[in-house]
């Protein structure tokens, strides 16, 4: 099957999957309304996806998050591809923080990825060979504009492996509970 297919199906099964945690979560009430409450904990659920400029060509990205407070947590799978070059594709795990603004977003995230990919061999054939799957870095950063159920705004990514590099910028959509 060819791997582009694959890469895009898994963008969108990560999509569906984090797209079912939001909508649970919606329906829940914010203890922070009562006027007796005390400060609690902030928790928040959201999809990203978007579409830019990656190495060398065209990038995608679709990430999945959760954050209580400061902290979040992320899945995301990042596609670039080259006009000319190498089409490489990571799928990361993240840790890291976010701010609490109520109408923005803004997170930096990193963790470990797996970089998959391929190229051309230079022949006049176009023939393609499969780049070898590696274990490698990744770094994710996310500023937005929101809404409590979405917003707008900019992901940048990078991923680097041994003999792999990924980067790119996109402008992405957030859907999900992301506060007020």
């Amino acid at each position: 099957m060819n791997p582009r297919v694959i890469h895009r199906a898994r963008i969108l099964a990560l999509l569906v999957i984090c797209g079912f945690v939001p909508l649970a979560l919606s329906g829940q009430t914010d203890s922070s309304d009562s006027p007796t409450a005390l400060a609690s904990r902030r928790q928040n659920v959201w999809v990203s996806g978007g579409v830019g400029v990656g190495t060398g060509g065209l990038a995608e990205i679709a990430s999945g998050w959760y954050s209580n407070n400061n902290l979040v947590v992320g899945a995301r799978t990042a596609d670039a591809s080259g006009w000319f070059g190498p089409d490489v594709h990571d799928t990361a795990l993240l840790l890291g923080v976010r701010n609490l603004a109520p109408r923005g977003l803004a997170l930096i995230a990193a963790g470990p990825a797996r970089l998959g990919g391929w190229h051309n061999n230079g022949e006049q054939s176009g023939t393609r060979t499969v780049l070898p799957t590696e274990i490698g870095m990744a770094l994710s950063a996310e500023a937005a504009f929101t809404s409590p159920l979405f917003g707008i705004g900019i992901d940048f990514f990078a991923a680097r492996g041994k003999n792999t590099s990924i980067v790119g910028a996109t402008l992405s959509l957030q859907l999900g509970w992301l506060g007020s």
